[in-house]
């Protein structure tokens, strides 16, 4: 009775596995030698698999995009960078910066030129 317990919560572990995107025979077998319970705390600690880091981050946040005076990422809809106050207006020629020292606007290359 314990070994077919054992097992459907080895089967359990591979189910949860396969689910965060690693090889679910492997989890299996490490279930087996190891022990369910450590197999489950070694998978919940560890990131789900194939999705890069950077998307780990902003995956839930709103869209955003990097400020092009200091390139520190802000959200798409900021009209003024949080990290380097910069002014970022929008105008017929595409994006303009003004740095937070008041110097001259800076406008970057558009594409095509």
């Amino acid at each position: 009775m314990f070994l077919i317990v054992y097992l459907i919560f080895c089967l359990v572990i591979a189910a949860i596995a396969t689910s965060r995107g690693r090889t679910g025979i492997g989890w299996f077998f490490i279930a087996i030698l190891i022990s369910p319970l450590i197999s489950i705390i070694i998978l919940l600690v560890l990131p789900e698999a194939g999705v890069p880091a950077a998307h780990r981050v902003t995956q839930n946040s709103d869209p955003q995009k990097r400020c092009l005076y200091c390139k520190e990422l802000i959200n798409a809809e900021a009209i003024k960078c949080r990290f380097c106050g910069s002014d970022l207006t929008s105008d017929e020629n595409g994006i303009s910066v003004t740095p937070p020292s008041g110097g001259p606007r800076i406008s970057p290359p558009r594409h095509g030129d």
